[in-house]
């Protein structure tokens, strides 16, 4: 196989792990990728998502470094890409304290770019961490619109987006009876 075609089997083999859950095989896979092509935005991107939320313990400092490559990718190209920067939001959001607000302005231009469940949900769990359950609620409950329009439906995306609307409405002191 010559380099483009390796590229393209790293590529399909890394998605097929991810979607299976097999996390430390879609690392490797995308890791290899990027030793043979390292601009390449979804292996960036996916690797940052990875180090983020399927490693233990989680490597946010790592997960940072690929979003930020990913992001420096997208703009080097004229590119706006709703899933590279609903990740640089996250990542940012997860880094906590001062880039809170960086993430969170991040993923107001991945919901601009276009509206993705995973942006809601990051949306609101990042505005609950600023104390605004009221406006994460508004979020949360787009994003599990967003997750019931779409077929098959994400459940792992989906309990979380419940148990983060739980979190708010318990924010809010309202329980169940104001949804």
């Amino acid at each position: 196989l010559d380099v483009n075609q390796q590229v393209s089997v790293l590529n399909v083999a890394g998605s097929i792990y991810m979607m299976a859950g097999n996390y430390p095989m879609a690392r490797t896979a995308f890791e290899q990728l990027l030793a043979k092509r390292g601009d390449d935005l979804a292996a960036l991107n996916n690797l940052a998502f990875l180090m983020a939320e399927h490693v233990e313990p989680p490597d946010v400092p790592k997960a940072l470094e690929y979003s930020q490559r990913a992001y420096d990718v997208m703009t080097k190209n004229n590119l706006v890409d709703a899933n590279v920067l609903d990740t640089v939001g996250w990542i940012y959001v997860l880094s906590g304290g001062a880039k809170l607000d960086q993430g969170i302005s991040y993923l107001d231009k991945s919901i601009a770019a276009g509206e993705i469940a995973e942006a809601q949900y990051h949306y609101g769990e990042a505005l609950m961490r600023k104390n605004l359950p009221e406006y994460a609620k508004t979020s949360l409950t787009r994003a599990n619109e967003l997750i019931d329009a779409k077929t098959p439906v994400d459940e792992v995306l989906k309990k979380k987006v419940e148990q983060a609307l739980l979190k708010a409405n318990k924010m809010l002191g309202s329980g169940a009876e104001k949804q």
